[in-house]
């Protein structure tokens, strides 16, 4: 029996399941037999696959679809680093060479098509997807990806028994499906697992390889189907015995029930974690899916101690996991060095809740309010916005706690969500060109005043993945923008002090929203490099530019980036920029910035100098909207409020988003309470209130 109140998972044997593995004993054939058989039919109709092999476990099924497909010394194969290492390990059992990609997001765990692309080499020979928690991530994306460039699309399904997209089963989508059947899992039986393939030749190749490569079995002698055999393969012994298919058989005919369970506890979590401040949900739903929930995970704000939080959880009897650590961070793995920060960021805060079909409604409770609890006492100290990775020396820390005290202003923020749904009804009114002329910012200034000039801006802190949605869904209204992206590790401190670390997969993503035609900017954050990470910004800036323009991403303008530490120490990143005497209305230009009780004499340069044509709060704009302001009431803007009738021909507008606030299907919720320092002085007041 668990001493958990509310264990991470929970295995329930019915009287039927007990009823089958007895009956099956019984029987007198044991091992892969009639029982087997029948498990095996019942799947592959379940799963629409055709052809369902079954095997002693869900490595097993890996390693089979890679041999059985070809792999092997010479190939290499691009995988996540966020999965259980059986993913990786079965690639390297045949010789060939995992390949590590990025993931599509900090709430989006799943394997990017976009970070693939940037892996291949000319010896790419396949590309192994992972459906973390049950979700189908980018698998479409990967299946026409892989087949517009021959490449074998293959599917480590472990956690998605039952989760179908557009009514196709997970594991269906490549050449063939690895699934587990593990005791934890949906499906669970203690040890087994599953290959599914659409393949009819493939099939007959990983059932030879299943047994030895043996051309008969046991069964089939039995039955008398074969009096000798041959071996005509190096195959493994990778045989399931009968009373696990029995049980397995019997679990599969609930197993869209309990899956049905899940997706209830799923949505309830949701709605309840609404209102945790620090506290965002990972995995969100599609509404043209139906989903196995595995996992329910969580991913704490930076300023949140994980380990204190488990800590807190496990104290009222609530057991928690983290899925999982990178498998590029193990020492098996750690050579060659990979640069993946997704991956790294999700994997430094996920947080994975108790999740089974079983779970009571007071044991969810419990759960909540001992989350809720714990977030709230377990506020880190803060070490630098670098994404929750330890990069500061104790010295610098101490130096921290004595900051003078910070000059704040509380505002409730709104209750309303940023969802997708919203910007595009956004979307398609700018899309009316009769009435809006709809810019990137390096052409706002000359643009046409016959009708409203839109400045269309992003500021993206770290989410690319929701930028690119974002850029999607414009390129979609034939609506240009303006991407500012920091894509160093977060605000610079990831790679140690007095150093910074240049993330080269970042390319590809640039080159994407630029083929869309939309522009890229730097995001400035200059002042907080040389006064909080004591790295010299002109020549910082002056490579960083030189590297991304040598690679084509074509940068000619700049915004100032309002960091964790600019509101804390109460500088405007501006202050770099000797072109302005007032950084924002009624905030002068400064050469000195207080850092505790030291003076950080500012290093600075001019616009010109570094190749920018222009500072996106220095455009001359009308009005100015932004989903990270906040009215006279404390209400934040919300860009499907704007009443664009009343603008008139001539208005010059900016309207700027945060792709980290906006969620693709469910939204993003933010904490109803901000601490911001200095607001008035980063915001300004030029935004006319909409009515």
């Amino acid at each position: 029996m668990s001493h958990w109140k509310v264990p991470l998972a929970d295995v329930v044997a019915t009287q039927a399941d007990i009823d089958a593995v007895v009956d099956a004993y019984r029987s007198g054939w044991w091992t892969m037999g009639p029982r087997t058989e029948s498990f095996e039919a019942a799947f592959a109709a379940y799963s629409g696959a055709g052809h369902a092999i079954a095997v002693t476990n869900g490595t097993a099924a890996l390693h089979l679809i890679c041999a059985g497909t070809g792999l092997g010394p010479g190939d290499e194969v691009v995988a996540p680093s966020l999965t259980f290492v059986a993913t990786v390990n079965a690639i390297a059992y045949t010789s060939a060479r995992p390949v590590f990609a990025d993931v599509a997001g900090p709430t989006e765990p799943w394997l990017s098509a976009r970070s693939v692309e940037a892996a291949l080499t000319p010896r790419t020979k396949a590309v192994m997807a992972m459906s973390y928690g049950g979700h189908p991530g980018e698998i479409e994306e990967l299946r026409e990806f892989c087949a517009g460039r021959g490449l074998i699309l293959l599917e480590d399904a472990a956690h998605g028994a039952g989760s179908r997209l557009g009514g196709r089963h997970l594991g269906t989508f490549g050449r063939a499906g690895a699934f587990s059947f593990f005791s934890n899992k949906n499906l669970g039986i203690g040890e087994g697992g599953m290959v599914v393939t659409r393949d009819g030749d493939l099939a007959a190749r990983l059932r030879l390889l299943r047994s030895h490569g043996m051309t008969a079995l046991t069964w089939d002698r039995h039955r008398g189907h074969a009096s000798e055999y041959d071996v005509v393969e190096l195959g493994f012994n990778y045989r399931i015995d009968e009373a696990r298919a029995a049980l397995a058989e019997e679990r599969l005919s609930r197993l869209d029930q309990e899956n049905g369970s899940r997706a209830r506890l799923d949505e309830r979590y949701r709605a309840a974690l609404a209102d945790v401040p620090r506290v965002e949900p990972a995995l969100p739903p599609r509404p043209d899916s139906v989903l196995a929930h595995h996992l329910f995970t969580v991913v704490l704000d930076a300023a949140v101690d994980r380990d204190r939080v488990r800590a807190a959880l496990a104290e009222r009897g609530v057991q928690t996991s983290v899925h999982y650590p990178p498998v590029h961070r193990f020492s098996t793995y750690a050579s060659p060095a990979y640069d993946l920060p997704v991956t790294d960021l999700y994997a430094s805060r996920a947080v994975t809740l108790p999740m089974f079909a079983h779970m009571t409604e007071a044991q969810q409770d419990l759960v909540v309010e001992a989350l809720s609890a714990a977030t709230a006492s377990a506020t880190a100290v803060p070490a630098g916005d670098n994404g929750g990775m330890p990069a500061w020396r104790p010295m610098q820390a101490e130096e921290a706690l004595r900051l003078r005290p910070l000059r704040v202003l509380a505002r409730p923020w709104t209750e309303r969500r940023f969802v997708h749904r919203d910007y595009e009804r956004v979307l398609h009114e700018l899309s009316d060109s009769r009435r809006f002329n709809v810019v990137p910012l390096r052409e706002f200034r000359e643009a046409s005043t016959d009708r409203v000039v839109v400045g269309m801006r992003h500021d993206v802190d770290e989410r690319l993945g929701a930028a690119l949605e974002l850029a999607r869904l414009e390129a979609r209204h034939g609506i240009r923008a303006t991407y500012f992206v920091l894509h160093t590790a977060r605000y610079y401190a990831k790679a140690g002090w007095g150093s910074a670390e240049r993330r080269p997969s970042i390319l590809g993503h640039l080159r994407e929203l630029q083929d869309m035609g939309h522009e890229i900017g730097w995001h400035n954050d200059l002042v907080t490099l040389q006064c909080v990470h004591g790295i010299e910004p002109r020549e910082y800036l002056a490579n960083e530019l030189e590297w991304l323009r040598s690679n084509g991403i074509d940068i000619r303008g700049t915004a100032s980036h309002g960091s964790y530490w600019a509101r804390r120490l109460g500088y405007h990143n501006n202050y770099f920029f000797d072109d302005f005497e007032e950084v924002a209305p009624g905030l002068p230009n400064r050469d000195i910035v207080e850092v505790g009780n030291r003076e950080c004499v500012l290093s600075k340069g001019r616009l010109a100098e570094f190749g920018f044509e222009y500072e996106a709060y220095h455009l001359g704009e009308d009005h100015y909207f932004s989903d990270a302001r906040f009215d006279a009431d404390g209400r934040r803007w919300h860009p499907d409020s704007l009443d664009f009738d009343a603008f008139n021909p001539g208005d010059k507008v900016i309207l700027l988003t945060h792709p980290d606030h906006w969620d693709r299907s469910v939204g993003w919720k933010a904490p109803r309470t901000v601490v911001w320092a200095g607001w008035r002085a980063f915001t300004g007041e030029r935004s006319r209130r909409p009515g």
